[in-house]
Parts: C-alpha cells; sequence; structure tokens
C-alpha cells in the first residue's frame, strides 16, 4: 500500500510505500474508532481480513488484529450504522476463484471485535453486476448509496451505486440508484 500526495492538479510528490507484505495488498479501507485510525487493506492471498493501527499517520503502521482467518475475502467495507458495525465483503469458495458475485453482511459492535455475526440472508447480493463493493457507503440526501463494481464483463468493467432500503440484522434489500458503464462499444 502507498500514499501519494495531491494537490488541486493531481499527483505532486513521490509515492511512499506505507504497508508491505509477501502477499497480495490492495483496497486500503481507512477508517477511524476510539480515536484511533485503522486500516483494513484486502489480503484475500493469504486468507484474512486482517486490519492495522496507525501509530503516524500516514505512513507507519502495525497490525491490530485479524478478524477471520480462511476467507478468500475482497474489497472489504465497514460501516457504522445503528449501534452496530457492519462488515460488507464478497467471498470465494477457495483462492484461485474470483469473488465477484456474492457479497456477504456480518456485524458485531466494534471493528475490532474477535466474533461477527453472520447476517441470516447471506449472501445478501447474489449478482456480478453489483455484489463486489467499489468503496465507502455513503449517505447522501437521505439515501445510504453502496458503491459496487459491476464484473459482468470483466473485473472492474463499470460502477453502479446501489440504494441500500431496507438493513438490519433480519432483513437487507437494496436496488439500483445510478449505473456508470463505460460508452461506446461494449467489450
Amino acid at each position: 500500500i502507498a500514499v501519494q500526495p495531491f494537490d488541486q492538479r493531481g499527483p505532486c510528490g513521490t509515492a511512499v510505500r506505507v504497508l508491505e507484505a509477501d502477499h497480495h495488498l490492495s483496497y486500503p479501507f481507512v477508517f477511524a474508532h476510539e480515536g484511533e485510525i485503522y486500516l483494513m487493506p484486502e489480503s484475500s492471498d493469504r486468507g484474512t481480513i486482517d486490519i492495522y493501527r496507525c501509530l503516524r499517520f500516514p505512513n507507519q503502521w502495525t497490525h491490530s488484529c485479524t478478524l477471520f482467518e480462511g476467507l478468500y475475502a475482497v474489497d472489504s467495507t465497514l460501516f457504522y450504522r445503528e449501534g452496530h458495525w457492519w462488515l460488507f465483503t464478497c467471498l470465494a469458495p477457495h483462492p484461485q476463484s474470483p469473488a465477484r458475485s456474492e457479497l456477504f453482511l456480518y456485524y458485531a459492535d466494534s471493528p475490532l471485535a474477535a466474533r461477527w455475526t453472520p447476517h441470516p440472508l447471506n449472501p445478501v447480493v447474489s449478482d456480478v453486476r453489483w455484489a463486489r463493493p467499489a468503496g465507502r457507503i455513503a449517505e447522501v440526501a437521505g439515501r445510504l448509496l453502496r458503491p459496487a463494481q459491476d464484473c459482468s464483463r470483466r473485473y472492474g468493467y463499470g460502477l453502479r451505486l446501489m440504494e441500500i432500503v431496507e438493513w438490519d440484522t433480519q432483513r437487507y434489500a437494496e436496488r439500483e440508484y445510478k449505473q456508470y458503464l463505460p460508452q461506446g462499444k461494449r467489450l
């Protein structure tokens, strides 16, 4: 994982590595909890969901905890809502299988919890067009919008914003709000 300074014109400095491992790291999900800054990068090659605590922002991190082992999870995304931390993640049945079509949801009282409760409707989404997370969930004009990758043609083919319309420990439903797909020739 690397950081690079930006200004109004774009990149304005040298990229610096801030987290290295002997396995693949990507999708650096940064979040705050109880006055600390944390990083949850994708580490699906290792079969874990790991969290790192910031010692000095942005370039010094230490391993804090492992949320899951033996899961090939990609693009894991956290969101705090109504007293629970929610973990959205796409899972693959084994390391060589792409995790693009099924979204799983878990919840806990803390983002650092040792135990997470699986949502009873898991997988909550089964569709390659909008299962895989694509960034932080946002509340916009009273709507909860979950960015999702459209991987129907290939990895990262397009972006869809999914509006979450029902969500609690027993229910989950979403519908497409907007889509951003390539224009012109379809591949």
